[in-house]
């Protein structure tokens, strides 16, 4: 083993990058900070206008190989066929690198699977992702699964609804607003006794507040998926213009430090609990749920739609 790839495999939790390729790589700290990686244009089979072949820029996919602790970091210009196509037509075709099976997963945004054999290549993948300390990533099934790579492998690739079970990212979501309403709660206890809550704990709340909703408007968020494509304040379930004039109303509330306007953002009738809410209410009288739409993508973030209303139904109560 050559000094390059030993000092890759020994401190960076177990990955290799051959050396005859490293110098296609500018590599600062381990595999947690992938995105922040340089990857030299090789092909430009996917690039941008502009982009040329020996240009740097961030790596997305990366090839892992299943027969080894090798990867293969991939330019964003270089993703045609996820990176496949550099695999053959430039590494092996210029033997640079020994043929392995290679997967290819998304270390720099989301994975999907396709509910085929290639899913449990992706699976043993992401292992591999996650011993070398890569981060947990997002994964996504069509419209049914929506989860991150733990998360699959617990399932032990099961995308399937799973009755009786909250996906993932509708805990959290379930999780983070009882937290919410019940911080809101303690703040007008304290104020029943005659007394004011913490400065510093209504600011925690409110930014809180700002930063569970701001994850709606993300590109990246586990959440995004349960605004409409319907637009308009007045339409009857969450929608984009309801997030963006909901933001407004938080960062007025962080301006007067007013707990109670970041409470209404997120409780009142014209709030976004109250928009999910309803959501999973019209779902729960569906006798087929859509595979496509809005409405699959809700059974892709909750997983069971009766135990979300549940839930949200003692949201309610508390």
């Amino acid at each position: 083993m050559k000094f390059n790839e030993y000092y890759l495999k020994e401190e960076t939790n177990k990955f290799i990058i051959s050396d005859k390729i490293l110098s296609n790589f500018k590599i600062v700290g381990g595999l947690e900070n992938y995105p922040n990686w340089q990857a030299k244009v090789l092909l430009a089979n996917s690039a941008a206008k502009g982009v040329k072949k020996g240009q740097w820029e961030s790596p997305r996919y990366v090839l892992i190989s299943l027969d080894s602790d090798n990867i293969i970091p991939v330019a964003m210009s270089d993703e045609h066929q996820t990176g496949y196509d550099l695999l053959y037509e430039y590494y092996y075709k210029k033997k640079l690198i020994k043929q392995e099976n290679y997967i290819s997963i998304d270390g720099n945004g989301t994975t999907y699977l396709y509910g085929n054999e290639d899913d449990a290549l992706k699976i043993q993948a992401f292992q591999k992702w996650l011993s070398m300390g890569g981060k947990n990533q997002p994964v996504q099934a069509g419209r049914s699964y929506n989860g991150d790579m733990e998360d699959i492998i617990e399932r032990k690739g099961n995308i399937s609804v799973i009755k009786g079970k909250l996906s993932k990212n509708g805990q959290k979501l379930i999780d983070e607003l009882e937290y919410l309403k019940k911080e809101y709660f303690r703040f007008l206890s304290i104020e029943k006794k005659i007394m004011e809550p913490k400065e510093s704990d209504i600011s925690n709340f409110i930014d809180e507040s700002i930063r569970f909703v701001k994850q709606f408007e993300s590109f990246t968020s586990p959440y995004r998926s349960l605004v409409s494509y319907e637009q308009g304040i007045g339409k009857k379930f969450l929608n984009k213009s309801h997030i963006e004039n909901f933001i407004k109303k938080l960062e007025n509330a962080k301006k007067e430090n007013d707990y109670r306007l970041a409470a209404d953002v997120l409780f009142t009738h014209n709030g976004i609990k109250n928009y999910i809410h309803q959501r999973l209410r019209a779902m729960s009288k569906m006798k087929d749920i859509p595979y496509y739409g809005d409405e699959a993508q809700y059974t892709a973030i909750f997983g069971d739609i009766e135990l979300a209303l549940n839930e949200f139904n003692r949201l309610g109560d508390i």
